[in-house]
């Protein structure tokens, strides 16, 4: 049996979750900058409680 071949639409899938997971470290440096670490720190959980109070 053949190894199954990647199409165009699972390469862009691959190259944007890589953006996003990848953009995430680059954000969470800059941010680290301007802000103490456990202001990210609530407004990360700040932002997962309301995305799950939502859902």
């Amino acid at each position: 049996m053949p190894a199954p071949t990647m199409t165009r639409a699972d390469w862009t899938g691959l190259v944007l979750l890589s953006v996003l997971w990848g953009g995430s470290f680059f954000f969470v440096e800059l941010a680290l900058d301007a802000l103490p670490p456990l202001t990210l720190v609530l407004a990360r959980v700040g932002l997962a409680l309301l995305s799950t109070a939502l859902a």
